[in-house]
């Protein structure tokens, strides 16, 4: 999870985003970076790597969702299991998040606990 929130950084900082809404499932990611606890001793070595990536933004911002929540990103992080590393440009929607986007576009309601 951390190397993704550290090429994901990356990615926004090369495209020249200048402001950033970061939204994890991991509450220790979010905190880790939202505060500066990334700059402590024993912190992991990723960790510290965001750190340096957050300098590179105007305003950045963290949010902690619950997976039910973030169930487009989920899906996403599925799919990018079954092919070779690196980053992937997507520019089309992939089939396997479509129902879910149409379930958010209609306001479905997701109960705990229920990813797919």
């Amino acid at each position: 999870m951390e190397w993704t929130v550290l090429q994901g950084l990356r990615l926004a900082a090369a495209w020249g985003t200048r402001n950033l809404i970061v939204e994890s499932d991991s509450l220790d990611i979010i905190k880790r970076l939202s505060g500066s606890e990334y700059k402590a001793r024993g912190v992991s070595n990723v960790i510290r790597l965001c750190g340096h990536e957050l300098s590179r933004f105007h305003n950045i911002e963290f949010k902690h969702v619950r997976r039910e929540q973030n169930r487009v990103a989920d899906r996403l992080a599925t799919m990018g299991t079954t092919h070779e590393l690196g980053v992937r440009v997507l520019t089309d929607m992939p089939l396997i998040v479509e129902d879910v986007m149409w379930e958010d576009s209609v306001g479905a309601r997701v109960t705990r606990g229920a990813n797919h």
